[in-house]
């Protein structure tokens, strides 16, 4: 039981080291709101032309970076306005790269569009060994 719990303690020593290592990282943190024209987007269910309002929050640590949007959709044929969330998060390695993204759409408040999106590739000297790119989409 010694050994056991000597073994828990070590761990924790460790991920508290590991953790602060990481928190003295130096971090690049960006946030701005932009207005996007009307125009054709690929905003999967919508069918319609639209605008945004689009307010985001990006930070980069070292070769990752996590950014949150906060979007307001205003269609421009229906005159529905939507409100949007999304979640991306970038691995940026030397010789591979990961890209996920999720995201949904909601219509009054009641969910109209959830999606997931996946790309990530490796390259090994300098051949592509691992190419995947997965999308989910709901339309509700």
């Amino acid at each position: 039981m010694k050994t056991f719990n000597s073994t828990i303690l070590i761990l924790l020593i460790a991920c508290f080291a590991l953790s602060n290592a990481n928190a003295q990282s130096p971090k690049e943190i960006i946030e701005d709101c932009v207005y996007v024209p009307p125009g054709v987007y690929n905003l999967p269910c919508l069918g319609e032309d639209v605008s945004l309002d689009l307010c985001f929050e990006s930070m980069q640590v070292n070769s990752v970076i996590h950014e949150k949007y906060w979007v307001t959709i205003y269609g421009q044929t229906t005159g529905n306005v939507y409100t949007s969330t999304q979640v991306t998060n970038i691995n940026m390695h030397s010789n591979n790269y990961t890209h996920n993204v999720i995201f949904f759409i909601r219509l009054d408040g009641k969910l109209f569009t959830r999606a997931h999106i996946t790309v990530h590739y490796t390259e090994v000297d300098g051949e592509l060994t691992a190419d995947v790119n997965l999308e989910k989409v709901q339309c509700k």
